[in-house]
């Protein structure tokens, strides 16, 4: 009986243990070092939910310590450097993912961000919202759920929206986490997404599916905005590429853009953000 307590207990501490790590990269890590903690919680406090209060909350006590005070410092040793947090012209969508530790990107990269997101401020007052870039630390390492977001060269950018009923610019996103939430083809538009999905590409379109709808009848693209923040990073030397939806880049006039490109089915709907990519060198 008591092997099979430990058993469980072990068990529990590596399903724990893994997800940290996937989601975050670093949770697996600082949830090991948390284990000496853990047993002494245990050991002087014998009502549970005390020690699970106690133990959740010397977690997240070290969890947010490193995230904010140490993984940014270490992070430089592997070529990675933090967006901006609290900036004006750039800064992050949702602060999950500043807390996920998934804000990480080339130095360059961030040039280029920053570059874009001070001609937006200057020439349309926007204020540029960026989604899912990399983790701290090692290229190759996933980051779930996306394919090419594993070496620091990739960033995702929310498009610009208006109000559906004033037509004024809006700060945010139809969607609350940035995904999720897509502008949609007109009528006579090409719908690859209802193509890709006939083709039995299920994940094209399936966080259209898990995201709530509900505010999207009070947004619509704000074509102007958008075109010329895509424009911008087109245009940058330091840009390899840029994703969208095939029928965005012919509405928006931007067909004179090589480097604005189609993405695969195997990947999913770029009409709520674009695809950022560095250049190799």
């Amino acid at each position: 009986m008591q092997h099979a307590i430990w058993l469980l207990t072990f068990l529990f501490h590596l399903i724990i243990l893994v997800i940290l790590t996937v989601l975050t990269q670093v949770g697996g890590f600082i949830y090991l070092c948390c284990i000496p903690i853990f047993s002494y919680i245990r050991s002087h406090y014998l009502n549970k939910i005390t020690r699970f209060l106690l133990q959740t909350a010397s977690f997240l006590a070290l969890y947010l310590g490193s995230v904010i005070l140490i993984v940014p410092v270490v992070a430089p040793f592997f070529g990675r450097v933090t967006l901006p947090v609290f900036h004006s012209d750039l800064r992050p969508h949702n602060w999950l993912t500043v807390f996920m530790c998934r804000h990480y990107v080339r130095p360059a990269l961030l040039r280029v961000a920053e570059e874009v997101a001070v001609e937006m401020k200057r020439t349309h007052q926007s204020t540029l919202l960026y989604l899912d870039a990399q983790h701290p630390f090692f290229d190759r390492w996933p980051l779930i759920p996306h394919l090419s977001h594993s070496d620091g060269r990739k960033l995702d950018i929310a498009l610009l929206w208006k109000d559906s009923g004033t037509n004024d610019p809006m700060y945010g996103t139809p969607s609350a986490i940035g995904y999720g939430v897509f502008e949609d083809p007109r009528p006579g538009e090409y719908d690859r997404a209802k193509e890709c999905e006939a083709k039995g590409y299920w994940q094209y379109g399936y966080t259209e599916k898990i995201v709530p709808q509900h505010r999207k009848p009070y947004f619509k693209l704000d074509e102007e905005r958008t075109a010329a923040m895509t424009r911008l990073f087109c245009n940058h030397p330091h840009v390899r590429r840029v994703l969208i939806e095939p029928y965005l880049k012919k509405r928006l006039k931007l067909n004179d853009l090589d480097k604005l490109r189609h993405h695969g089915c195997n990947a999913v709907r770029h009409d709520d953000h674009i695809h950022v990519e560095l250049t190799s060198n």
